[in-house]
């Protein structure tokens, strides 16, 4: 985990239930990213299980901001 940029947590999440296991459900990953520059925590839940904590938290830190710029264009 490096908190020097700002990852506060980095989790894999495995369903254990009889139910889960019944339908396959694979293990998903939590990232905890703390943003300096707004001040705000963000979770982001993801099943890229390979790819570093610092890329998956750019990569939903961009999709939210097209998020923000389609809700402004409303």
């Amino acid at each position: 985990m490096n908190k020097s940029q700002g990852i506060t947590s980095d989790k894999i999440i495995e369903y254990t239930s009889d139910r889960s296991r019944k339908n396959n459900l694979m293990a998903v990953r939590r990232v905890g990213f703390y943003d300096a520059k707004t001040n705000k925590h963000y979770v982001f839940i993801t099943n890229h299980l390979d790819w570093s904590e610092k890329t998956i938290a750019d990569i939903y830190k961009q999709r939210w901001q097209v998020e923000l710029f389609f809700k402004w264009i409303k």
